[in-house]
């Protein structure tokens, strides 16, 4: 299952954060963070890939990146 949130940082920026999880208990949780000049939603496949697999996936948009705020 696939949830979207939103988080406000230190410095007042909303941050995009996308959460994956398994049907059952996960067995890990992983945390991606993309690279420069990306965003979050770019790495489905793989959270995908990892929820199929048992594990939670979770990724943030960057400060500027993606659907998250600021410069």
């Amino acid at each position: 299952m696939k949830h979207t949130a939103y988080y406000l940082n230190w410095k007042g920026h909303n941050l995009h954060v996308q959460e994956w999880m398994p049907a059952d208990h996960p067995k890990a949780h992983i945390a991606l963070i993309h690279g420069q000049s990306d965003h979050s939603g770019r790495y489905a496949h793989v959270a995908t890939f990892f929820t199929e697999r048992q594990m939670a996936v979770s990724a943030i948009d960057l400060v500027g990146h993606g659907k998250s705020q600021g410069k």
